[in-house]
């Protein structure tokens, strides 16, 4: 047997999901200096969803409707950076990664000690507590 509160927040998702499709439908209008939004398809939007008639889930009461805030318009995106292509400033970015780059095998040295470090890093963390448990508890 379907559960009724499950298909009622599916229907509630669907509906938001509509509602903000139309919203930014809106802005893409005016964004590209249209005064009407493109016709689409769009979903009827109501507040309550909508039951079949041998549904035996009773439809909700107005009192406990709930009520989503507005989408908030998204931020304007900064443009990407321009990257040089001539030769020289290419042949600069080179030398530039060759001063900086790590052999593969120093750099999977470096990975294992510092991973044997912690781990007896945290062994003696473990040890010096159990130890200060040990002298707290049991000194006489």
């Amino acid at each position: 047997m379907p559960d009724p509160a499950r298909l009622q927040d599916l229907r509630r998702q669907r509906e938001l999901v509509a509602e903000q499709l139309a919203w930014l439908d809106r802005e893409i209008a005016a964004a590209g200096g249209s005064t009407t939004p493109p016709a689409t398809a769009s979903v009827p939007i109501s507040p309550w969803p909508s039951y079949p008639a041998e549904s035996p889930v009773p439809a909700p009461q107005p009192a406990l409707r709930l009520v989503t805030p507005a989408p908030r318009p998204l931020a304007p995106f900064a443009p990407a950076p321009v990257v040089p292509s001539s030769p020289a400033a290419l042949a600069e970015a080179d030398e530039l990664l060759e001063q900086y780059r790590v052999p593969p095998e120093t750099l999977k040295t470096d990975v294992r000690a510092g991973c044997f470090l912690y781990f007896f890093g945290a062994f003696a963390l473990v040890g010096l507590g159990i130890a200060v448990f040990y002298f707290l508890n049991h000194h006489d």
